[in-house]
């Protein structure tokens, strides 16, 4: 009997799997392997469907990697028992304002006042007395804002930019911590608290609603699929779904009435260099801020009243838009690195809050002023010699507001948690208020424990409120 060699055995096996193999069902699934492979060349090559969900969800994906510990509400910058249970302010010089001040809250702050959800946004007297406040329903504008990926909570929305209307309402734009995006929307709150509109547009950072009907607001869309910038050479880095900065008009009922998308505008305008060497082809301009053009200043600059002042975070320029077609009409570059809030002064030039700007000794942030015929840019605030407030610094954010008579400015500084009123003449700080709270409430509310019961928060923006704009809104009668 011939005994069987280990070689014999293999190929009998082979014989008996061979033997076992549907050829018609072995070529058809390797034909679809095949017709995968194509297409998936195809997919990537020629943005065929479905490049562009799977770009936003790897763009989701890589957000919510980078998730942040969201157990307390947003925007605290430290835990710390010492600190005051409300802000405090500091008269720093005897010319500081008299004004009243909007400041901006967010979710479950000053719950000692609105016990609910916390005061979304409060109006103070210059000793820091509380006199009116807004308690929002944050439960209904995070059912609003659902649509968005990610953690969708109440702690985690917060205000970033608002402005006061004649009926004592707010219009609001919100972010969120742990979202994607982080841009959210803009709400329209009555003077009650009430949410009279809202809507999950991607609306975000710092608008302005002066105009009588219409608000003008920064806005994102994620676009697909852009190889080039525009009709340039000048190819697009991102590989995932991009940031497409532009300006949305929306009117007095929330609806968007017309977007004026930005790169476009800069593409036509003949400023193509402003695309070449940007550091996030993915978010390659952060439009940040509008202003518009005041019939005052208009014919210094040889635009339109109602043209639009907008800052672009990531090419560093401060440029003017014209409101109807979102034509670039003057532009600033490379003056400022990474600003914010640029904010017109009576004469026509613009204060800007400079992120990273100033020099290093200082802090590395400044208020700058520019000139924007010439491009002419000088410091307002550190001065030379300047102690009491350095460092001063804040890595992204920040906000100006222009006192109503044009001379002063309210810096409110993100990452420091301070508000500072300047004299823009002398660069002299002349009050000041310290962001603190007691947050002992929210976290028996929270069913959160920490020995820590009182934070400083960040500081998102404070705004000049007038005694006539205080009575015609109706702001002097009690507040719930």
């Amino acid at each position: 009997m011939e005994i069987p060699t280990g070689v014999d055995v293999r190929e009998a096996r082979l014989r008996r799997w061979m033997e076992g193999i549907d050829v018609a069902r072995l070529l058809f699934g390797m034909s679809l392997l095949l017709l995968a492979f194509v297409y998936g060349v195809a997919t990537a090559k020629f943005r065929l469907w479905p490049m562009a969900q799977l770009s936003e969800a790897r763009q989701a994906f890589q957000a919510l990697t980078r998730v942040e510990n969201d157990s307390l509400m947003q925007g605290i910058l430290e835990l710390d028992s010492n600190v005051p249970a409300m802000p405090q302010t500091t008269m720093l010089a005897a010319d500081a304002g008299t004004e009243k001040l909007l400041v901006t809250g967010g979710s479950y702050q000053l719950m000692q006042r609105c016990p609910e959800f916390g005061c979304l946004a409060w109006i103070i007297d210059r000793n820091g007395h509380v006199l009116h406040s807004w308690e929002v329903d944050l439960d209904a504008l995070a059912a609003t804002f659902s649509g968005a990926a990610g953690r969708v909570l109440p702690r985690n929305l917060y205000p970033i930019g608002m402005a006061l209307q004649s009926d004592g309402g707010l219009v609001v734009t919100f972010h969120g911590r742990n979202t994607f995006p982080y841009q959210l929307g803009i709400a329209r709150i009555a003077r009650d608290g009430r949410i009279i509109w809202a809507r999950l547009d991607y609306s975000h950072f710092l608008f302005d609603a002066a105009a009588a009907t219409e608000i003008y607001t920064p806005a994102m869309k994620l676009v697909n699929g852009m190889e080039y910038f525009g009709n340039s050479a000048v190819k697009v880095r991102c590989k995932v779904a991009m940031y497409a900065s532009g300006v949305d008009v929306v009117g007095p009922d929330g609806d968007i009435e017309r977007h004026l998308p930005v790169i476009r505008a800069l593409d036509e305008s003949g400023y193509r260099g402003a695309f070449y060497g940007l550091r996030d082809d993915c978010d390659p301009l952060h439009l940040n801020s509008v202003d518009l053009v005041p019939a005052s200043i208009a014919p210094k600059l040889g635009v339109a009243p109602g043209d639009l002042l907008v800052s672009l975070r990531e090419p560093s320029i401060i440029a003017l838009l014209d409101a109807r077609t979102g034509a670039i009409r003057r532009l600033v570059a490379d003056r400022t690195a990474a600003q914010h809030s640029p904010r017109f002064l009576p004469d026509g030039s613009v204060l800007v809050f400079d992120n990273l700007g100033g020099d290093r000794a200082t802090g590395g942030s400044r208020i700058a002023r520019i000139d924007l015929l010439t491009g002419k840019t000088t410091t307002v605030f550190p001065q030379p010699g300047e102690t009491q407030l350095v460092p001063f610094f804040s890595s992204d954010g920040s906000h100006l507001s222009i006192s109503p008579d044009g001379r002063r400015t309210m810096v409110s500084l993100k990452d420091q948690g301070l508000d500072i009123e300047i004299d823009i003449a002398s660069g002299r700080p002349i009050w000041k208020m310290e962001k603190t709270l007691d947050i002992s409430r929210y976290l028996e509310f929270a069913n959160v424990q920490s020995r820590q019961t009182r934070a400083r928060f960040k500081a998102y923006g404070t705004y000049y409120v007038t005694d006539q704009q205080f009575r015609n809104a109706g702001l002097g009668r009690p507040s719930r």
